[in-house]
Formats: C-alpha cells, structure tokens, sequence
C-alpha cells in the first residue's frame, strides 16, 4: 500500500510539474513564433522569468505609425544601402537618413530578439539590489577607461578634483536611490560615450567659442543633439550648465551621473517606459509613438547587446517583459537586404 501511494504521489508531482512548465510556455502560444523562442530561452536559463506584456495594438499600424506615419521618427545610417533607408530620403542631424518600413519592422519585432544576444532589451529597468552587483556594473564598464578607479574631474574654475568614492560607487548609489537599474545606468553611459578615453561631453576640459562650457558634464548625452548654430556637444554642456530640474546644473561627474538616474527614472521607468525596448518604441500609455529617447532605430538591439555580456553573473532571477501585437505575422519579419530598393510597402 505504501508503495502503491509513494508512485501514485510521484506521479501526481510530475504531473503538476509538466503542467507547470507548459502553461508558463504556452502563455505566448497565441502570438507566432514566439512560444518556441521563450522556451529555447527557458531551458537554458531556468531562473529566467518571462511574462507578456500585451499592447492591444495591430502589428502593421504600429509600423506605419513608427516609419512613414512620422517620417524620421526612426533612423539608420546614411551608409546602409537603400534597402534600409525609406524612399522620403529624408536626412536627419547630416550623418543619419528616415528608416524604411522593413527595417523598422525588423527591429520592432520581438521575434528577432528572443535569442542570448538581444533578450536584455526586453529586462526590466527598475533597481533589484537581490539580482544587480557591483560586479555586474564593472563588467560592463571595463572598456571605458574614463569610468575606472575614483571619481577625478575638473570644476569651473578648471581645478582638478578627486572623490574619495568610484564611479561604481557613484552609480549604484543612484540606482538605489532612484529606483533604476545600475546596469542600465552604466549601459547607457557606455553606449552614449564609447569605450576608451573621455569624449568632449564629459571630459570637463569642452569649452566652446564662448568658453562657457569648462567644467560641465553630460554622461547620457541628455538633450544633445544640433540645433541652429549650436553642436550637438554644445547644446549638451549647454543644457547640463542650466539651472534646473533633474539636480542641474551639473558642475561634477557625480552631479550629471545622479541628474541623469533622475532624469531616467522619472520621465522613463516611472512611466511605464520600463525596458530598452520601450523607451525605443513607446507601445504603451498615452503617449504612443512619441516620448521616444533615440531616433536610431538600432539603439535598443545595440544596447541588449551590451547587457548580454553581464549574463553569466546574473545567477539569481531575471525578468523579461516581452511585447506582443495583435495580427502579428506569421514569421518574424526579416532584415533587409545588403542591396535592393527600399520596403516601404506600410504606407501612411
């Protein structure tokens, strides 16, 4: 009898544990080509939790809305063949041209990012001191030699000055007090400023023709971009000298670092606007398609690309927010062609 109870009770545990696993996979059986993806993505990471975040929107109006809907709304550049450049030939800041509708499509479906490479786009930008380490942090920033060893910048006055804490020290701090991921915080500084030695932006030395600018600095590149006879770098330090929101001006590197956490948290993870994707491509909330922090339409895949590298020191849970649309097609939508004409068939 005992024995009788013991296999029946096995049973029973694997039962519930085979329907456990299905009904977390099948949750995306209704959206193409996507149920086969999370699970490959599962099973090799078991920690991984993935749930759906649906938009409620129709696939192809929501690539109308982000290419010929609003042309330059999404850009590749200029150097791509013209199968990846809509045929408004529409140039954006000289060195960036309007994206055509296939390339956009590529991008915006999540298909093509449910893979080890591309999945961090879609991970949830919010601070978990449980999952997110200094570690984490630093491996991220190891190619940029601006962001090692202890804080040093010049002031105003052009003084040098050290501070007895790291630029890791100075990250993690904002992530918890902000409530966004340092992973992300350190991302993006790296994707906005490059790898090796200091840019303009933020090398405190950028003065100017007015020489206005020593001493100011702009890690994320907030609010930098080409405006009448203003440089993208010197509308940046103009913006970063201001007196205002978001702890401006910021006259040290741990000032623009904190602005800049504060500038994310409220205006993007607050907002619902909580993983690389959506902050690439607003689906969500009342401001659809706008509100949208680079028109490079790559900047979300390249920025998952650069989290990716953190993965194997993330040994503890994970979770993934994936987007899914109504009347998706039946496979993910493919990128376009080295050479060809463009694909602008969504027209507006």
């Amino acid at each position: 009898i005992i024995l009788i109870v013991l296999i029946l009770s096995s049973s029973i545990i694997l039962l519930n544990i085979g329907e456990t696993k299905a009904s977390y996979s099948t949750e995306f059986s209704k959206y193409p080509g996507y149920e086969a993806l999370i699970k490959k993505l599962q099973e090799a990471h078991p920690n991984w939790e993935f749930e759906i975040m649906e938009t409620g929107l129709d696939w192809y109006a929501s690539i109308v809305e982000e290419s010929t809907g609003h042309h330059g709304l999404n850009v590749v550049s200029k150097n791509k063949s013209d199968a990846w450049k809509c045929a408004c030939n529409k140039t954006v800041e000289t060195v960036w041209k309007c994206a055509s509708t296939a390339t956009v499509a590529y991008y915006m479906d999540p298909r093509n990012s449910l893979n080890e490479n591309y999945i961090f786009q879609f991970e949830q930008l919010t601070y978990d001191e449980k999952i997110q380490t200094r570690e984490g942090v630093e491996q991220i920033l190891k190619p940029c030699n601006y962001m090692q060893g202890k804080v040093t910048y010049y002031d105003t006055k052009g003084n040098k000055k050290t501070l007895n804490k790291t630029y890791v020290d100075v990250i993690m701090e904002a992530a918890k007090q902000y409530n966004v991921s340092p992973y992300h915080l350190a991302s993006r500084i790296r994707q906005e400023q490059g790898t090796g030695d200091a840019g303009s932006m933020i090398s405190g030395k950028w003065t100017g023709e007015s020489g206005a600018y020593k001493g100011y600095y702009n890690f994320f590149n907030i609010e930098a971009y080409q405006s009448g006879s203003m440089s993208a770098v010197e509308r940046g330090l103009w913006w970063a000298s201001q007196s205002g929101s978001y702890l401006r001006p910021w006259n040290s590197i741990e000032k623009s670092i904190r602005g800049g956490s504060v500038y994310y948290g409220e205006n993007y993870v607050k907002k619902g606007q909580d993983t690389l994707y959506l902050k690439k491509f607003n689906v969500q909330g009342s401001n659809l398609y706008k509100h949208q922090y680079m028109t490079n339409v790559q900047a979300a895949a390249a920025e998952g690309l650069t989290l990716s590298k953190i993965t194997a020191l993330a040994n503890t849970t994970l979770e993934f927010s994936i987007p899914v649309y109504k009347n998706m097609p039946a496979g993910a939508c493919v990128k376009p062609t080295l050479d060809g004409s463009p694909n602008n068939k969504l027209s507006a």
